[in-house]
């Protein structure tokens, strides 16, 4: 027998999948928290095909996701959501959608906020946001085995396919119990709070901490006063070592106020993602910053991370060393 030559080749089969390097030693239970709000189905659907490429497929199926998010219709559907998660290489271990947050922050701006604390007007959120991920942590609490790290994903975030989270294995975070890796952008007058991974008891605390540093003053006992403000920091972002007020630090305040109070150090990881909102249209300053489609305004440089921002001695030190006490 021989084959005809005018006959068409037999189709090729399709090339096998990425794989990516792991040490044999590496082997590690990996608890992924996804949080937030999903802003429409059209968005996760999006996003979830980025946590494919960059998150679950190079962690070697070795991931247990636990999902809080909140889904309100008409933009965002139950059906939708399991449409866009069902086929992720994760276990899902659980997933909790829910319309509405128990957490009512607008009663508690009534007062006048001090001078400094120009993020107040996104608290509410920043609680709601707050609550989907402790919800989440709480879910993981619940695994047996426990987990040996965690990392916090937000459901409205699409990574790059250029950068997947390989370095997990590189930074071996199960063998540092008092650092955090994080993103090296968008540090503002912090650090990067959208993302963050380590040994399962450090970030554990780091978000209860963080919850509770939150609160407003009527949810916590009197003898549960909120922590002071380092005096450098307070210096630099314009508001008193001693306020009380939630809303005076949020977002990356916050996550530099418990490294610096926690004597925490910090690691970077390569990963890079922009958020998606519900048109699938990207904020600019994540096109300029991460993307690099668009050129960085001037507003956008706000990346001095913990350097307070008076201190030209502080801001001539290592982005590293600034962070912790390695």
């Amino acid at each position: 027998w021989a084959p005809d030559p005018h006959s068409s080749p037999p189709p090729r089969s399709p090339p096998p999948p990425r794989r990516y390097t792991m040490p044999a030693e590496s082997w590690r239970r990996l608890g992924v928290l996804l949080y937030g709000l999903i802003r429409s189905d059209k968005m996760l659907e999006r996003t979830a095909q980025s946590f494919e490429q960059a998150v679950f497929r190079p962690l070697h199926n070795q991931t247990l996701t636990f999902a809080h998010a909140y889904c309100s219709k008409p933009l965002c559907s139950h059906a939708g959501t399991m449409s866009s998660l069902k086929n992720l290489s994760t276990s899902l271990a659980s997933l909790s959608l829910v319309t509405t947050s128990p957490v009512k922050a607008s009663i508690f701006l009534k007062e006048e906020p001090p001078d400094g604390c120009r993020l107040v007007r996104m608290w509410p959120n920043y609680l709601d946001s707050m609550w989907s991920l402790r919800s989440a942590l709480k879910a993981s609490g619940l695994a047996v085995p426990p987990m040996d790290v965690l990392l916090t994903v937000r459901v409205d975030v699409e990574f790059l396919p250029t950068a997947p989270i390989t370095d997990v294995w590189v930074n071996r975070p199960w063998a540092h119990a008092n650092r955090l890796f994080v993103p090296d952008w968008e540090h503002y007058e912090g650090i990067n709070d959208r993302f963050v991974y380590g040994a399962r008891a450090r970030v554990r605390d780091y978000i209860e901490a963080r919850w509770r540093r939150i609160q407003p003053s009527s949810n916590l006992s009197s003898e549960a006063e909120p922590p002071p403000i380092p005096v450098a920091l307070a210096k630099a972002w314009g508001v008193s070592p001693q306020s009380g007020y939630p809303a005076c630090l949020i977002a990356e305040r916050l996550s530099c106020w418990y490294v610096t109070t926690r004597n925490v150090s910090v690691g970077f990881s390569a990963a890079k993602f922009v958020r998606v909102r519900a048109d699938l249209q990207t904020p600019d300053v994540d096109r300029a910053i991460v993307s690099n489609v668009i050129p960085v305004r001037a507003w956008m440089r706000n990346t001095r991370g913990c350097a307070p921002a008076s201190s030209a001695a502080a801001a001539a030190v290592p982005f590293s060393t600034r962070f912790g006490l390695d």
